[in-house]
């Protein structure tokens, strides 16, 4: 929720490359939790991070 919350504030008042960067920023990030996390917790990040990837092909840059 948090994470949404500070795309939704970077989407309105940010350029195309930081919104890109941003985007691998995040995906090194959800990498790094699927890693950690036990293996019932996986498909959660997994299905979080397809919403974010989702979220970013729906708001135009």
């Amino acid at each position: 929720r948090f994470l949404i919350g500070n795309l939704r504030i970077q989407n309105v008042s940010s350029e195309d490359s930081l919104l890109k960067r941003n985007l691998n920023y995040i995906f090194r990030n959800y990498l790094r939790v699927v890693s950690q996390t036990s293996e019932q917790n996986v498909f959660l990040c997994v299905y979080m991070f397809i919403l974010l990837l989702v979220y970013y092909l729906i708001t135009p840059f």
